[in-house]
């Protein structure tokens, strides 16, 4: 049915839809749903007939219709000759017309293969193991920090070494697309060389005739030849034929027989190989007409005897010699002393080298040498093959086809080559391409394999195997000098990266101490940041800071810690603003007749006996655990809280009998410094004060009121009544003297206090 439609004109077909149909569903069958044919009416005709999908296609209309469109889309974009293969919707389609009497265009489609797929399954797996190992970084750091994110330190090392590594990626990228530039030039140079070489071979075949004349003509002229071809003799005869023969396979060509006519006498055939007889008697039977028309022409002015003719040789002159223009002797001429082929078939051809012997005179014999062209191009091949094969990094190798459409492969020499697995590749290969007019060749990993039509030698293919073993070295060579000059640039980018992130985290390092041990209050710190850019600029910063602290804390003793005993309690900013009541011993001392001093003496030496009597006497309430709470001028405001039910009272007499001490000695070095004296009074009083905050937006102070305090302060006032230490209590200060023996004590005159009584009187 296929056959009628495409032969034979439409109308000869009853039902070409029919059989249309059946080639549908045959195509769809044989190919196992492989390959489908559509038959899809021409634009004009659409109307008048339905488009031919394949039953099993059509019983699915939705994908019917799929295709139908993406047809409809191929025809508008595409023309009917079936070069071109087009990809759309997932399949390939290939277009063409059947026959110009059928209203149909054939469709062949496929689904497009797995590998011609639009994929990159690479960036899959690439992406998910590049967040998986992120994720467990930042798991790890987890686990180890308590919280998400990376270290500052590290971050900023990827930072910059991957910054460092996106120009050593783009070097790699280069080298290796110049790398694969050279190896694919190595191989073009390659693949032009040895394609030159069987390029010369091939011409050079072309040289073979007139060789073949050349060297018929020199074994002519050895010593006895013409004797033994004029004598008439059968053995001479074949002596001279062996001998010609042998002179021409020394130079490596080939003699394959000759015809000897003597006049009035019968003809002789010699022969290289006997089975070719027959052919080479056509051959002869051809040739005697011609040699009986020139032996008749020559008769003409010399008599001469008749050549011989067998009765086939004479309906052979019957026939040609009716053909005009003196056909017959143009047959003798073109090999006359001068070499010529006669072409028998489409194919096959032979050499002729003709010679007229004379002896005396007068013609004795015509003498025609032959060769066939196959043997001599073999015997040719051959030896210019085993004159390339000089190595194994090249071999050469030639197919000859076969008459029965094989072909075998030589030289002999490299045929244990040819049995490993490259040779069955090279035959292989020129087995695919025997029959091609053009050079082609494929590579794989360690070989070229070379294909080359041999045009001037028919029957013959020639190829090359040609080792990359060379060229692949360098090229890897040049690959892992390429890799190794990455890694060690990846390694100095991480150096770097290490040394900028130490450049520029090392003073923020050293910043974070500093302030560190700055808010335990060790201030005898500094930043030692010696930069001109913003780092340096902040450690100054920070720097001048610090000095300001130590200016204005220098008496930081001095000043209430209340306050931070309180934020260590963790109250927050409103629990502090809000007042409480808190038990304590509120010391209050004070110098006396102050202003008088301060009117007397110079300001410099004024404020360095200050400055030397409020430190000292701060250190020693520190010490005892007090805290002091407020300047008052030359005035000391101190407080020491109860731990337990009035502890502090012990506090606060040992701290006062302490400052007491210290001013003491303070005075006997000023003695002994030629400086002015002066006297402090101390006031103690024990009991519950109000202590709270007093906070505005620019400033935050701790402070304590109360009549306990106000108290304190009148025994300052009336210490001036005192003889002894000037240290003056309440009544409620004589169990603890009692008991714990601090200080002796005696009432002060006119008042309910008591002065405490040290070793000596206060002078």
């Amino acid at each position: 049915f296929a056959v009628a439609i495409t032969l034979f004109p439409a109308e000869y077909v009853e039902n070409s839809a029919s059989v249309l149909q059946f080639v549908a569903d045959r195509v769809l069958k044989e190919t196992r749903h492989h390959m489908a044919v559509a038959f899809i009416p021409v634009n004009h005709l659409k109307s008048a007939f339905s488009p031919i999908f394949p039953q099993q296609i059509s019983h699915n209309p939705q994908y019917n219709e799929q295709i139908l469109q993406l047809i409809d889309k191929l025809k508008k974009n595409s023309d009917d000759s079936g070069n071109k293969v087009y990809e759309s919707g997932g399949h390939l389609f290939i277009r063409g017309f059947i026959n110009a009497d059928l209203p149909y265009d054939a469709v062949v489609f496929a689904p497009t293969p797995p590998a011609m797929g639009k994929s990159n399954p690479v960036l899959i797996p690439v992406t998910v193991s590049v967040i998986t190992l992120w994720s467990l970084i930042y798991l790890c750091f987890y686990l180890i920090n308590g919280r998400f994110g990376l270290p500052l330190a590290l971050s900023f090392r990827i930072l910059f070494f991957f910054s460092g590594l996106l120009p050593i990626f783009l070097m790699l990228s280069l080298g290796f697309s110049l790398i694969e530039d050279s190896y694919n030039t190595a191989l073009f140079e390659l693949r032009q060389e040895n394609s030159s070489k069987l390029s010369s071979v091939n011409d050079k075949s072309d040289s073979l005739l007139p060789l073949f004349g050349q060297h018929i003509s020199k074994s002519l002229k050895l010593p006895g030849m013409h004797t033994l071809l004029t004598s008439g003799v059968s053995e001479d005869l074949q002596t001279a034929f062996n001998k010609i023969k042998k002179n021409m396979q020394n130079i490596e060509l080939t003699l394959d027989y000759m015809f000897v006519f003597v006049p009035g006498k019968s003809t002789e055939l010699f022969l290289h190989d006997q089975r070719a007889r027959q052919n080479i008697k056509v051959s002869m039977n051809l040739f005697a007409p011609a040699v009986y028309e020139m032996n008749k022409a020559f008769g003409k002015l010399t008599p001469l005897p008749e050549i011989y003719l067998d009765p086939v040789q004479k309906n052979f002159y019957k026939l040609l010699s009716s053909l005009a223009n003196h056909f017959l002797e143009k047959v003798f001429l073109i090999s006359y002393e001068k070499e010529s082929f006669v072409k028998f078939g489409e194919t096959s051809r032979d050499y002729f080298f003709t010679v007229i012997l004379s002896k005396g005179g007068k013609i004795v014999s015509y003498v025609m040498f032959a060769a066939n062209s196959e043997r001599l191009f073999r015997s040719f091949f051959a030896r210019e093959l085993d004159t390339m094969n000089v190595s194994d990094a090249h071999i050469f190798l030639a197919a000859e086809e076969l008459s029965n459409s094989d072909f075998t492969i030589f030289p002999s020499k490299k045929l244990r080559v040819l049995n490993s697995q490259f040779g069955q590749n090279a035959i292989n290969f020129l087995k695919k391409c025997r029959s091609s007019i053009f050079e082609k060749y494929i590579t794989d990993r360690d070989h070229l394999y070379l294909f080359f039509p041999m045009s001037k030698m028919q029957h013959y293919s020639g190829g090359c195997i040609v080792s990359l073993a060379e060229i692949n070295k360098e090229r890897d060579m040049k690959r892992l000098i390429l890799v190794i000059i990455a890694v060690v640039l990846a390694c100095i980018m991480y150096v770097i990266a290490s040394f900028a992130t130490a450049h520029m985290l090392m003073p923020l390092h050293q910043i974070n101490s500093t302030l560190h041990l700055i808010s335990l209050g060790k201030l005898d710190t500094d930043v030692d940041v010696n930069r001109s850019d913003e780092l340096g600029q902040l450690g100054s910063t920070i720097n001048l800071m610090l000095t300001g602290f130590k200016e204005r804390l220098r008496l930081g003793k001095f000043v209430s810690t209340t306050l931070d005993k309180s934020l260590s309690q963790a109250l927050s900013l409103d629990d502090l603003k809000k007042a409480r009541v808190i038990a304590g011993t509120v010391l209050f001392s004070d110098i006396r007749n102050f202003t008088t001093l301060s009117e007397s003496y110079p300001p410099d030496e004024i404020a360095a006996m200050l400055n030397t009597h409020l430190e000292a006497m701060s250190e020693e309430i520190q010490n005892m655990g007090g805290q002091v709470e407020q300047f008052i001028g030359d005035a000391i405001v101190a407080f020491f809280p109860d731990k337990l039910p009035e502890d502090s009272k012990s506090s606060a007499i040992k701290a006062a009998i302490a400052v007491n001490t210290a001013h003491t000695a303070i005075n006997r070095q000023r003695e002994i410094n030629g400086n002015f004296q002066y006297a402090i009074g101390i006031g103690l009083q024990h009991g519950q004060l109000i202590a709270g905050s007093l906070i505005t937006p620019a400033r935050a102070e701790f402070s304590i009121i109360g009549d306990v305090r106000n108290e304190a302060e009148h025994f300052e006032a009336i210490s001036k009544l005192g003889s002894y230490s000037r240290i003056i209590v309440s009544k409620g200060f004589i169990a603890t003297l009692n008991d714990e023996k601090l200080a002796g004590y005696v009432p002060l005159q006119n008042t309910e206090a008591f002065e405490l009584v040290l070793e000596r009187p206060a002078k």
